[in-house]
């Protein structure tokens, strides 16, 4: 319970500017004592990129010291990684630790993966160079599956040096496969993440097969697809396509979306025509006519998503997409039409940052409306739509959201209802809609208010006794 507490206020305080900050760090702080030692420094290296600059070194010094006297390996990993994403400023020493925590480790724990995702490269070039490989080769043999062996490939801050060693080994492992299929499933997962060298060669092998090897291969053609160059894409079309048999709608759609970045319309639609399920070609056909800015395609192909429920993200995401301003006004005046208003909200909130004042003037009553009927809507379902919405809301908008979603007023006095209030999750993550809403609508002090709020919460439910994080 205490480590929600801190959470909430470790969000509120993000929000907030010296002085309010303060005392929202200090209701942090003081909860941090009654922790287990590896959740008290997890919380100390979230709130300590927090403090002001003159005071945050010392601050994550003694992060430092609270990581190396975990005895769980695992721990201390787990507490680093948010130690480097909210700063890696003074971590050197503890990083170059960890490392060699990791190399004599008899086997990596689960957080190791996280940890060196994380790691600067300027720590890398700080490693000897034969441990530095040591590492990555124990990363690699330590993973679990093959697509997690290519980490270093997809994620790792590696200096060039070290990457360029990592990108020539795929090609062995290709090589090593005698089973066809086996080999270009594998050479396909690897083709984003090597050098152009190796790329060349995989490409080589990938291609040099009979075009029937690919009949059970869709997955492998849906994996190259991603970095395909325009001509292997043809040479997809012309000579692999015809014989891959049926049900490969998502390698079509993966080939036809390549096309549509690459800039052949037409290409993309002869991919999204072999298509077997209307379902599965609705996505690419409107990516393609958004590439190609044809409006009138885009509102025919959009119509039925008017009428899902479950469309928000399509909606969303041609919002986003449009290239125009006239066409974001024509597309905001077209969701008036859908029929559930948290998804006329999630689409609005997409366009409206593309639209003119005088757009956005025309729409202010079918908004504050929306809000009202998405407020009926089950919270689970209408809140993520409704914050993202709140830049564009009116006052009184924003207002019945607060009476509906976050006065003290709408809950009853109980104990299973108080918690949902103090942690705002019911069971989905939006605790960041009311310190919205309380700063959008008291500032500053009524969000230090609410911090308040939740620290004597919290104090009393101390009062019944310690919650198991605590004891």
């Amino acid at each position: 319970m205490k480590a929600l507490v801190i959470g909430a206020l470790r969000r509120i305080a993000e929000r907030l500017r010296f002085p309010a900050r303060e005392e929202v760090l200090l209701l942090a702080a003081r909860r941090l004592a009654r922790l287990r030692p590896e959740s008290r420094a997890f919380w100390a290296a979230l709130l300590a990129p927090l403090y002001p600059e003159e005071r945050r070194a010392e601050r994550l010094d003694d992060v430092d010291e609270q990581i190396s006297t975990l005895p769980k390996l695992g721990d201390r990993l787990d507490v680093l990684t948010e130690r480097l994403l909210g700063t890696s400023a003074g971590a050197s020493a503890i990083v170059q630790r960890a490392m060699g925590w990791l190399l004599s480790s008899e086997r990596f724990p689960l957080t190791a993966q996280r940890f060196l995702f994380h790691i600067p490269e300027s720590e890398w070039n700080r490693c000897v160079p034969d441990e530095a490989r040591a590492l990555v080769r124990r990363w690699q043999g330590e993973s679990r599956g093959s697509a997690d062996s290519l980490g270093p490939l997809r994620c790792a801050r590696l200096p060039p040096w070290l990457a360029a060693e990592v990108q020539d080994a795929p090609l062995a492992e290709v090589k090593e496969r005698t089973d066809v299929s086996d080999r270009n499933f594998v050479a396909s997962e690897l083709v984003s993440f090597v050098t152009a060298d190796v790329r060349a060669e995989l490409a080589r092998m990938f291609f040099s097969v009979p075009p029937e090897a690919f009949r059970v291969e869709d997955r492998a053609i849906e994996n190259w697809a991603e970095s395909a160059t325009l001509e292997e894409l043809r040479t997809i079309h012309e000579k692999v396509l015809p014989c891959m048999g049926s049900q490969i709608d998502d390698a079509l759609a993966a080939l036809s979306i390549r096309a549509v970045e690459l800039g052949d319309g037409d290409l993309a639609t002869s991919f999204c025509a072999a298509m077997e399920g209307d379902d599965d070609r609705h996505q690419p056909e409107l990516e393609i006519a958004l590439a190609l800015g044809s409006f009138s395609d885009v509102e025919r192909l959009v119509r039925p998503d008017l009428e899902d429920e479950d469309a928000s993200g399509m909606l969303e995401m041609v919002g986003k997409s449009l290239k125009s301003e006239e066409h974001a006004a024509r597309f905001a005046e077209l969701v008036r039409g859908a029929a559930r208003a948290s998804n006329r909200l999630s689409a609005w909130a997409s366009v409206f940052p593309s639209l003119s004042a005088e757009a956005r003037e025309s729409l202010s009553a079918a908004v504050a409306d929306t809000v009202k009927e998405a407020l009926r809507e089950p919270p689970e379902e209408s809140d993520g739509s409704i914050c993202r919405m709140f830049p564009w809301m009116s006052e009184e908008s924003l207002c019945d959201v607060w009476r509906e979603r976050a006065s003290p007023e709408a809950w009853r006095p109980t104990i299973a209802e108080i918690t949902p209030l103090f942690t705002y999750d019911r069971r989905y993550d939006n605790g960041a809609c009311l310190d919205t809403l309380l700063l959008r609508l008291g500032g500053e002090a009524a969000l230090v208010a609410w911090a308040r709020t939740l620290a004597e919460l919290d104090d009393w439910f101390s009062e019944i006794g310690p919650g198991p994080e605590e004891g």
